[in-house]
């Protein structure tokens, strides 16, 4: 699996925008089952983030 920074990184290089899905991290990761992002701290740099709230 590719590192959040790793993919950011990518991003920026090639000009592109990250659509980061937390819809399998939310919950488990992060202060408070806050996810990924803020768990790594990247928040400023993600285009969007996903949060599902399909998993009922």
């Amino acid at each position: 699996m590719p590192s959040l920074h790793g993919l950011l990184n990518l991003c920026e290089q090639y000009g592109a925008h990250l659509i980061w899905d937390e819809a399998h991290s939310t919950g488990l990761w992060g202060d408070a089952g806050s996810g990924i992002a803020c768990a790594e701290n990247p928040q400023d740099r993600i285009f969007a983030r996903i949060y599902t709230f399909g998993k009922g």
